[in-house]
């Protein structure tokens, strides 16, 4: 039967703050008395004389408890409490039967309608609300236990989660929960003990398996073991065992644990066990693939360098030789294509030793000053070959010495200076070199190059710092190079634990900037060294040398400047031969090359 609220209707009592009453009865007496009683126990009381209103007002409303008579005008309460039961939201309201029935009969029907408690009249009004007040507490303790039954339920879900219990002495096992079902109906029959629940365990799980249930009771701590369950169909299931103790030792002890799905986080660490590996594997080509790449150019730059020294050598002793006006600029400019190509070997061997992280800075006390004047004053003639002015700027507060690389710092600013001079035509280039914070150990240098030159479009500024880069194609045929002097002087930059950067706009100039953290010097290392005083000619007495040297022409070269100071030279071409005339011979030093046939440098050493 379908009921409906009447237009005409009692007010809700279900929106109070206390706990709401309905009281179905006939007898007007007896709903008045209810309602006094119960309001002076603080709850809300609304009284009902017939099963149909009731019916038709609880489909809308659904108090915390009802009072039911079981012979009312229109139908009976057995049925009006049946058919409370089928409401939404009426399964768990708690419904006490208050009769003048008192039979035995009446009192199983009743329960078996869904009643929760019964009640013979005449009603004692003194323990009434008492009686309401135990069993709305027990009422509300089992909804909140259901409810936090359904959260378990739907969490032991959401992580794939299923509990159980085992008694040792037994060897019994219990499985609960929605997924203790799944994992029966995986395994295609019931799991009723240990022993058949690891005759579908993956064999080489089993005895890892077996000692962690042996270990359960032996230990009040958790423990824990993955495993591979074998499902039907001979699929696996990568599970997770937990068990823990409950009780002492001994007969009567259980112990309780969970088992988890834990497949889809043995796919991921598997899947991310092979990419480790990949990426593993892909470092150590790359890595591999980058020595052979360092090993190739360095090996490549020494087989350069070796004719080339003895062709920067021959140029050499040629000026010494009286030569025509034609033949004197012939030399100019083989001397020049030498220097060009030897800059562009020493660019590559560089970069190839600071990718391979085969660079070592030093850290000595150097004049700061003295390097950076220097650098400038050997850039001058250049400049003004140009027409350029140069011009440096260095601040009062610049330190005398630092703690630094002194050979590193050279090579940052002559590249600085050297591109500054290259694409400028016209104009001046400014250098400027000054602390910008000073600590009691540490000072932070800025160099500022600034040139007037062609300057850099804004598409690419950030790119000229990267190896073989230039601003355009058109840049490289005009200005040549191989655009590694930026590319290195930003490595050596970071190496130092410095920062340089660019700014610039084109057609007008650019301006690089250098930022150093270099050591404080003390004051016993902050007075300025003397002048090196080096004369490329010998003072001494003559000397006996042997020059090992297997490159014919660098042995000549060499042997022209030594014998042209005054000195006596015994050449060997290889180290074997080096070996043999040092042992039968009376010399005072040994020039020797590092790479030779039969013996290296080093090994005759």
């Amino acid at each position: 039967m379908f009921y409906e609220r009447p237009q005409a209707m009692v007010p809700d009592i279900t929106s109070a703050e206390q706990a709401s009453v309905v009281v179905v009865d006939d007898d007007a007496s007896i709903r008045l008395l209810t309602e006094e009683c119960l309001t002076q126990a603080g709850y809300v009381v609304l009284g009902i004389s017939d099963g149909t209103s009731a019916l038709n007002y609880l489909c809308s409303y659904m108090p915390d408890v009802v009072l039911l008579d079981i012979r009312l005008p229109d139908t009976d309460g057995f049925y009006v409490c049946e058919a409370l039961r089928k409401i939404p939201g009426g399964e768990d309201v708690p419904i006490i039967i208050m009769t003048g029935l008192d039979d035995d009969a009446s009192m199983i029907h009743a329960y078996q309608a869904g009643a929760t408690d019964f009640i013979t009249k005449p009603i004692c009004w003194q323990t009434l609300g008492y009686r309401i007040h135990y069993i709305l507490r027990s009422s509300n303790a089992f909804k909140k236990l259901r409810k936090t039954e359904m959260q378990l339920t739907e969490a032991q879900r959401i992580a794939q989660l299923g509990n159980w219990e085992w008694i040792p002495e037994s060897g019994n096992i219990r499985l609960s929960g929605l997924f203790g079902n799944q994992l029966a109906m995986l395994a295609g029959n019931t799991l009723s003990n240990l022993d058949n629940l690891l005759d579908h365990v993956h064999p080489e799980d089993r005895d890892p398996l077996k000692q962690l249930f042996n270990r359960s009771v032996q230990t009040t701590h958790p423990i824990s073991q993955d495993f591979r369950f074998i499902a039907f169909g001979n699929n696996e299931i990568h599970l997770n065992a937990r068990a823990m103790l409950s009780g002492d030792n001994g007969c009567g002890c259980k112990v309780y644990g969970t088992f988890q799905d834990v497949t889809d986080r043995k796919v991921a660490e598997q899947a991310l066990t092979e990419a480790n590996q990949q990426l593993i594997f892909a470092k150590e080509a790359a890595d591999a693939a980058n020595t052979a790449k360092s090993r190739f150019l360095a090996n490549m730059s020494h087989e350069i360098r070796t004719p080339l020294n003895g062709v920067i050598g021959m140029i050499q002793l040629l000026r010494m030789t009286e030569m025509t006006r034609k033949q004197q600029d012939y030399m100019d400019s083989i001397e020049v294509s030498a220097n060009n190509l030897l800059t562009v070997i020493s660019d590559i061997l560089d970069l190839s030793k600071i990718e391979a992280e085969c660079v070592e800075l030093e850290n000595t006390y150097f004049p700061l000053q003295k390097t950076i004047v220097n650098i400038v004053a050997s850039q001058r003639s250049l400049a003004h070959q140009k027409g350029l002015e140069l011009h440096l700027e260095l601040s009062d507060e610049l330190p005398l010495v630092v703690l630094g690389d002194t050979a590193r710092t050279k090579q940052i600013l002559l590249n600085l200076l050297s591109n500054a001079i290259k694409f400028t035509e016209k104009g001046a280039i400014h250098v400027t070199a000054l602390p910008v914070i000073s600590h009691a150990e540490t000072v932070l240098i800025r160099l500022m190059v600034k040139d007037t030159g062609i300057g850099i479009n804004n598409d690419v500024l950030g790119q000229v710092f990267s190896p073989f880069v230039q601003a355009a194609t058109s840049t490289t045929r005009l200005y040549g190079g191989t655009g590694l002097g930026l590319a290195i002087s930003r490595r050596l930059v970071e190496l130092m634990h410095g920062e340089i950067w660019v700014e610039s706009t084109p057609g007008t100039g650019s301006t690089f900037y250098v930022e150093i953290p270099f050591g404080v010097a003390d004051a016993t290392n902050n007075a300025t060294p003397p002048d090196e005083n080096i004369n490329a000619l010998w003072e001494g007495p003559a000397l006996d040398l042997l020059v090992a040297e297997d490159n014919h022409i660098n042995a000549r070269v060499m042997t022209a400047f030594l014998e042209r100071m005054g000195h006596r030279v015994t050449l060997a071409g290889d180290g074997n031969q080096a070996l043999d005339v040092w042992s039968n011979g009376m010399f005072d030093c040994l020039l020797i090359d590092i790479q030779m046939p039969c013996l290296y440098g080093d090994e005759v050493v």
